[in-house]
């Protein structure tokens, strides 16, 4: 979920398209949403005991994690959000729970195994206009814990 802080209000929501909900719905899932400010993502997930863990797209993941500084003071970072997946993918670990990364979730699962990612990608020369909603081809291998709900 995208997390987004409106001072108007004082207020910091998670968000995620009614879509996203809606398609895993529709393949079968029963979808809880799990807020980013637990202070305790175990107990949370523990008490639920889902199937499998979905991360989605949204904010930008904090270079500090990957071990870089961050390059401009205008990245869209929740380090709220950083701190609640990473807790969510050591659960995943410990529980042999199938984890399913889209967009920044796969980008999160990289840098939790050492990876680290490109932090401004218009200095790389890389199309990235109106990225958000695009279509990507994705390819199954098996074992991928959707397949069998996809056919």
């Amino acid at each position: 979920m995208i997390v987004h802080k409106f001072e108007k209000y004082n207020e910091v929501r998670d968000c995620i398209d009614h879509r996203f909900v809606e398609f895993l719905n529709w393949i079968g899932f029963h979808v809880l949403l799990m807020p980013n400010s637990l202070k305790n993502p175990y107990d949370f997930l523990s008490d639920h005991t889902p199937d499998g863990i979905v991360l989605s797209g949204g904010n930008d993941i904090n270079p500090l994690l990957y071990g870089k500084e961050l390059i401009s003071l205008n990245r869209n970072v929740s380090d709220e959000r950083d701190q609640a997946e990473t807790k969510i993918i050591e659960y995943a670990i410990l529980n042999e729970l199938p984890l399913l990364g889209v967009c920044r979730g796969a980008q999160m699962i990289n840098v939790h195994f050492g990876g680290s990612l490109i932090q401004d990608l218009t200095n790389h020369r890389l199309n990235t206009i109106n990225h958000v909603g695009t279509k990507h081809t994705v390819k199954f291998n098996n074992s991928f814990f959707f397949l069998n709900r996809l056919v």
